[in-house]
Parts: C-alpha cells; structure tokens; sequence
C-alpha cells in the first residue's frame, strides 16, 4: 500500500511540472506575440516616414534639386497629410494575416522643420550636400575665375577706399585750378594728338607749307567745322534713356518692366541691400565731390578688396549660377519652363519687382565699380589730360571763357572716365573681360567718339592684349560679368538673404502650375508621433524623418 501511495505522488507531480512547462511555453509564446505585434507597429511607423518622405514636392526637386514635403499636399491643408499617414498605418498593420486587429489610437506630425527656419538653415545644407557631389571645391572655385577660396584677389586690399580718396584729393586739385586761364594758343600740336582728336581733316584744308599747326589752328578749324562736341553733351543721353539702352541696345527692349507680386514670398519683410543710388552728375563742377562722397559713405562697396569665402558660402553662389538665369545665364532662353523672372540671378542680388529694375541696379552698380579706377587712370595720365585741356581750350576760347579752361579739362576728364566706365558694362555684359587697372592698350574710347556709345564697338582684342601683358597677375587679366556678380553675392551684407530670394524664385515658377504652392509650407524635416494599439496593448511609437541628417 505504501509503496502504491508513492506513485500517485510521483504522477500529480510529473502533472504539475507539465502544466508548468505549459504555461511558460504559453507566455513565451504571448510575449514573442506581443513583440512580434510591436515590432510589426514600429516597422510600420518606420514605413510611414518613409511613405511621407516619398511625397516630397516633385518640381521643386525636379528643377532645383531640394527635398522638401508641402505640407499642405497641394493646398488640402495639413490635416491632410496626418489624415494620409493614419490610412497607411491601418491599412499596412491590419492587411494580410494578423494575429491582432490595430488601432491608431493618435497620429500626429510634430518637430517640423521648414525650408525657411533659422535663416533657410536646411535649405543651405541642401544645397552644400547637392554641389559637393556636382562640384568639388576645387572645381568651384574656378567660378570665381582669380579669387579662389580667398576673395577678390584681383583687387588689392582697400584700392576702392584709397581710389575714393584719391579722386576728393582730385576734386580739390580742380576747385583750386578754378579761376585760372593760362593757356598758350600757340602751343605746337603734334599728329598724334590731331589723330586723337578727330581733327585729320585740317591737314586738306592747309597750305603744306604753312608749318606746323598749332592750337589756335584747331580753335580755328572747330569753329568752321564743328568737329568737336563738349563731352558734357555727350553723356547726357545716359540720364534720360538709362544705361541699359547703352550697356545691352539688343536686349534692353525686351527687358520686362512689369513688377511682380511680392507680397507673401519668403524674403518679404527682410531689408533688401539693393544698391539705389544715383550716379553723380558729372556736367556740373561738384561731380567730382558728390562721387567720392557716394564712395567712402558706401560700406559694402569699401569691402570690394580681399575677404575669405566660406566652403558654403561659396556653394551658395556656385548653386545659383547652376540653377538661375541672368545675364550671362540665359536659361530662360534654353529651356521651356516658365521663369518669373528672366534674369534671376539679379533678382537675387538687387530684390526688385520687375527684370529692368534688377539689371539696371546691377549695371549701375557695376558702372560705379569700374567709374573709380577708370577716373582714377584718366585724371593722372598725361597724355590723356593734353588732350582734354586742348578740348576744353577749342571750345572755351571762341566764347571768351577762359577762366573756365582748367576746372572743365577736369570736368572732360570724368565724363571721358565715366564714358569708358559704360564701356566696360558693355564689355562685362557681352561676356568679355574687363581689367581692374586700365592701361593705354585696355582703354576703350577717345574723347572724340564718346558721343555714339549705344553704336561703339566692344573691344574683342582687349583679352589678346591683356594675355600679352608681362604682368601675370588677376589684375592683368580682368574679370568677366558672372564673376562681378558673384563678388557682389559674396559681399551681401545679409550673406542669407540671397537663399530667401533663391526661395522666391522657386515658389514663383512652381507657382505658375501649382497656384498654392508656398515656400513657407515646405519641411523636410519632421517626427511621427503615433499611439498604436493591439491584442490589449498599447505603444507609443516615434518615427524621425529627414533629408539632410
């Protein structure tokens, strides 16, 4: 009996063992459910994002090669897009074979970061990350022609503040010539002079052995002939028909003056660092003054000389001539997409509503740049100053205005600069390129024939001479209109107001197809928060989503 009685303890225990195995097999079996359930949410959540991720705006990265989500799908309004990821988190967790049914018990879209945030922050870091793989900086530097990484090279070190203040000193030399009328009309005047001043046709007209001719012979000849203008008249026609009909006469007709709608684009609201100003009038005695004012009160202009170029401040200006027209960029021209702006590029630099605005700013600008050194050359060269004190000599001394000699040989001298200075915007607008220091070779015009500048003949010999040159500096070379204006991007005092305006572009041209589009809706960065819930449990789970980290 007691022997039997001990196999009955031996059975309920083997029993009891079993029912525990039973059991713990049982919840390894729930919980590796369980987890199994979980991670079937996470990699869900993690698919959403990726879903999310794909719908990113195809123009925009079609035509400028950005990521970004609009938020709004297309003017649906943000709810739409959470409403969106909710429909695929039900669909993917509960389609096929599932041991649970889920709920999405919240979904919501939080931490977005937009295009626009801290200063277009992300949008810059898409741009470094698109012209590293298209442009190495080595290659990128070769925009900038001489400056490399570390600036305008091509300019010493404060040359446009010395220049300024070498033309007051200027100014105050021809305020002291002011009252003076020593002149010698029987000054002998040589052919090469005659030649410079268009006057040939006195040797027809005169007896061969009448001598030499001197400066009351031509004094004579003008009066007869009217062969010599005041340069003064000359320029005139700049003020009232505007430098682009002198700089551009193939295009500027063509040039929209229509203004654009720039109320809501990314950029409005911000101080632009459009140049305004005016050129000063050189027709009058204060010319000179008012220029060398407008020169050292101007501190952007004072920074043209050396400065460091960042990595991404290099990419920056690098993506715009990739991506913008201008000028010298006319992708308007080659491609059928629709372009708010013709000339985008100097819409990023200037800000105005409309393409005449723009490029007449950067003309004007660009004319303000050359006008320093050129005046500079002009007023301490000495065959150039003989020359336009004979000019100023022809015609003061018919009218019995000599004491006016001296002060106007200085006046012909600036309008004879600033001539040449609308040369060269001419010369930079045609893609050639312009030296920083002009020489006797590099000069473009006569005092004679500045009074047909619309009709005056760009210089395509000027690269040869300047090639020719023994001196093998940047200076020697010159520089050509993108690389102006990519010095001029560079020394932008508000360095991320040229990537709200790229902005404005973008939204403006996608806007042409998609009416809703805006920039301010673009993120690409953003975090799904998601409380999903199966087979009795709850998660709460978190997805991260980014284009640039």
């Amino acid at each position: 009996m007691k022997h039997a009685y001990n196999r009955g303890q031996i059975t309920v225990y083997g029993c009891g063992i079993i029912a525990v195995s039973l059991i713990l097999v049982l919840a390894v079996l729930q919980g590796v459910r369980m987890h199994e359930a979980k991670s079937r949410a996470y990699q869900t959540v993690l698919g959403a994002v990726k879903n999310l991720k794909g719908d990113y705006q195809p123009e925009l990265f079609r035509r400028y090669h950005i990521f970004a989500v609009d938020e709004t799908y297309y003017g649906r309004g943000e709810g739409y897009m959470e409403e969106r990821i909710r429909d695929y988190l039900y669909s993917n967790l509960n389609g096929g074979q599932s041991l649970y049914t889920y709920d999405v018990a919240e979904c919501s879209v939080s931490d977005r970061r937009l295009l626009t945030d801290d200063d277009c922050e992300d949008f810059q870091f898409q741009i470094d990350d698109y012209m590293k793989e298209k442009m190495p900086v080595d290659a990128a530097t070769l925009l900038f022609g001489e400056f490399g990484n570390a600036g305008a090279d091509s300019v010493e070190e404060g040359s446009i503040a010395s220049n300024a203040d070498m033309l007051s000193e200027m100014w105050k030399k021809q305020k002291e010539a002011e009252g003076t009328s020593e002149v010698d009309l029987t000054r002998q005047v040589t052919d090469q002079e005659i030649l410079a001043l268009g006057m040939t046709g006195i040797y027809q007209d005169r007896d061969p052995d009448a001598g030499t001719i001197t400066l009351e012979d031509l004094i004579h000849y003008n009066q007869e002939y009217h062969v010599l203008e005041d340069p003064r008249k000359s320029i005139a026609p700049v003020r009232s028909l505007g430098i682009l009909y002198f700089v551009m006469p193939d295009r500027v007709s063509g040039i929209s003056g229509d203004p654009m709608d720039l109320g809501r684009v990314p950029s409005s609201g911000r101080t632009g660092s459009g140049w305004n100003r005016i050129i000063p009038d050189f027709t009058g005695m204060d010319g000179l003054k008012d220029l060398s004012g407008l020169i050292q009160d101007d501190k952007e202009l004072q920074q043209f000389r050396r400065k460091q170029i960042s990595a991404q401040e290099l990419y920056g200006i690098a993506y715009a001539f990739d991506s913008f027209s201008g000028v010298q960029n006319p992708l308007y021209q080659e491609d059928s997409e629709y372009h708010a702006f013709d000339y985008e590029l100097e819409y990023i630099l200037v800000g105005k509503s409309s393409d005449a605005e723009n490029v007449k700013s950067v003309a004007n600008r660009l004319l303000c740049i050359r006008l320093i050194p050129n005046l500079v050359y002009a007023f301490t060269d000495k065959e150039m100053k003989m020359q336009a004190e004979t000019v100023a000599t022809i015609i003061c001394v018919p009218t019995d205005l000599e004491i006016l000699i001296k002060p106007l040989t200085y006046v012909f001298l600036a309008c004879w600069g600033y001539a040449e200075s609308i040369m060269d915007v001419k010369t930079l607008f045609q893609g050639e390129r312009v030296p920083f220091i002009k020489t006797d070779k590099t000069w473009q015009l006569s005092i004679t024939n500045i009074g047909n500048l619309a009709e005056q003949e760009v210089h395509r010999s000027a690269d040869e001479d300047m090639r020719s040159d023994t001196d093998e500096s940047s200076r020697s070379h010159g520089l050509n209109y993108s690389e102006y204006l990519a010095v001029l991007l560079a020394l932008m005092p508000d360095s991320e107001l040229k990537y709200y305006r790229m902005l404005d572009i973008m939204e403006l041209n996608i806007q042409e197809s998609i009416p809703s589009f805006e920039m301010e809706h673009c993120m690409d960065e953003f975090r799904i928060q998601t409380q999903i819930q199966g087979g009795g449990s709850s998660w709460y789970i978190e997805g991260y989503g980014s284009y640039i980290r």
